[in-house]
């Protein structure tokens, strides 16, 4: 055989075999056809007389039926190549490779460490094959090291080299063959990102910890900090309590709580997003109104940033269950405990608890609406009493009186009793003179009494309990007003 002589060692006999084995369906993957992967086999596939190991012409071995010489080489270096696995291990978990067995058998390989037994797409976030982190995986090769970038595919610039000895070398100006340079003013060796030093890719990933952050594909996000692209994936897709405030933690990065700025990342965020801008200028709006200090200034946008972050941080804004606005319901400080404690309760609990979130347009449906000023500024009565008109609006879903208010935070006890409602003092001490109107039973209901701007015009029509007719205001506290 010519293939024989070109090797030069006469102690192997060398033959052409197309098994039929190998004429079953091809390997996924495969850059050849059937016809054109037969006739590769006539020509190119050989086996040793002595060991019976099949190879291919270009010493490869076992022969790789369905590939080309070199598309078997460019996949081999994608997978597993020896520069990425020295000692004959997979690039992403270190367990010994398979994949030359697997496609040499023709089986359908759904990894290239072996079987996918640890997978689990159910737990949060979910853990990845070998296959698919390298489906993601950005593939190229860094121009200063060599190494595999650890970054996605796609992106404009690959992410900078994490590991531990690259960090400190010098770089180089030179581009390997296949390889390519990281982004503008980054190299494989520089360890500073937006934020101060890169991670160390045996680092674990601080969603999962489960993994380094080089067992699986990694982005670096607008705030510098380094994550698993999956598990950053997985905390935006699992959104936020429905039953909680508005707190945008999923969109948040978990090391510093900046908003998450990445262009993989936009897709699933973008709705979330339109909602943290609408809270944001919201929050803003209330804390100008109310005249909280400290106050924009003039045409500084980037202090007036910093001002809207901070009402957004001391003010608590829900999503209406009935028209999935945003809308303000207290102050941050008021509902810690509560939620808390609604972190025990079971989910069918919580979804319960997230029907009751209704804004204010939509709780005063079927009751007052202003005509001059409209339902942003409606005066409520007390959920738990009829003696005082509301004074704080607490969990995004209830009114109290100041009395109430306080009796609230005393204990469990006390809420239990609040919440059975406290009886009518009658016509004295009602403010509703005895006679309440429909749906504003103590304990259960939330009821508008009025417009609070027009409570002060003598010519208001909307006072339902004529409160004007005995000196009373709506002048709710700044910490609730609506």
């Amino acid at each position: 055989m010519a293939a024989a002589a070109a090797m030069g060692n006469p102690s192997l006999a060398l033959q052409p075999m197309l098994p039929a084995s190998y004429s079953k369906d091809l390997p996924r993957g495969a850059n050849l056809g059937l016809e054109e992967a037969s006739r590769h086999m006539l020509r190119s596939r050989f086996r040793c007389s002595q060991c019976d190991t099949d190879f291919c012409r270009c010493n490869a071995s076992p022969y790789h039926w369905g590939w080309s010489c070199d598309g078997w080489q460019r996949h081999e270096q994608a997978m597993c190549s020896e520069e990425a696995c020295p000692s004959g291990s997979c690039r992403w978990c270190a367990k010994p490779c398979e994949t030359k067995i697997r496609l040499a058998e023709s089986s359908p390989a759904t990894a290239c460490c072996g079987d996918d037994e640890g997978m689990d797409l159910k737990r949060f976030p979910p853990l990845l094959s070998c296959v698919e982190k390298e489906r993601r995986a950005c593939g190229k090769r860094l121009a200063a090291c060599g190494h595999f970038c650890g970054g996605i595919r796609g992106e404009s610039a690959c992410l900078p080299c994490l590991n531990r000895g690259c960090r400190t070398k010098a770089s180089s100006s030179s581009i390997l063959p296949g390889t390519v340079p990281v982004s503008s003013g980054t190299s494989c060796s520089s360890s500073k990102g937006p934020r101060g030093d890169l991670p160390d890719g045996e680092e674990w990933c601080p969603i999962c910890w489960t993994e380094p952050l080089n067992a699986a594909p990694a982005i670096r996000l607008g705030c510098g900090h380094v994550l698993h692209c999956h598990c950053l994936e997985a905390m935006i897709r699992k959104g936020h309590t429905a039953s909680r405030r508005l707190a945008f933690k999923n969109i948040r990065c978990p090391l510093c709580q900046d908003i998450m700025s990445h262009a993989a990342l936009l897709p699933l965020m973008d709705d979330q997003l339109q909602m943290y801008h609408k809270v944001k200028r919201r929050a803003l709006q209330r804390w100008v109104v109310e005249q909280r200090t400290p106050q924009p200034r003039g045409n500084d946008a980037v202090h007036e940033d910093k001002i809207a972050i901070l009402a957004m941080q001391k003010m608590s804004f829900f999503e209406c269950s009935q028209c999935n606005e945003p809308y303000y319901g207290g102050e941050v400080e008021c509902g810690g405990v509560q939620e808390q404690e609604e972190e025990d309760l079971d989910e069918d609990v919580q979804a319960a608890l997230a029907m009751e979130l209704t804004c204010r347009g939509c709780a005063s449906k079927g009751q007052l609406q202003c005509p001059e000023h409209g339902t942003d500024f409606l005066g409520w009565k007390c959920r738990y009493c009829c003696e005082r008109e509301a004074h704080y609006f607490c969990f995004g879903t209830t009114h109290f009186c100041h009395v109430c208010h306080d009796l609230w935070q005393t204990g469990v006890e006390q809420r239990r009793k609040l919440q059975a409602g406290k009886p009518c003092l009658g016509k004295d001490k009602c403010i509703f003179g005895g006679q309440h109107p429909p749906s504003s039973r103590n304990g259960r209901d939330e009821y508008a009494l009025g417009c609070t701007i027009c409570a002060q015009d003598t010519e208001c029509g909307l006072l339902v309990n004529k409160s004007k007719q005995r000196g009373r205001r709506f002048a709710l506290r700044s910490c609730s007003l609506m």
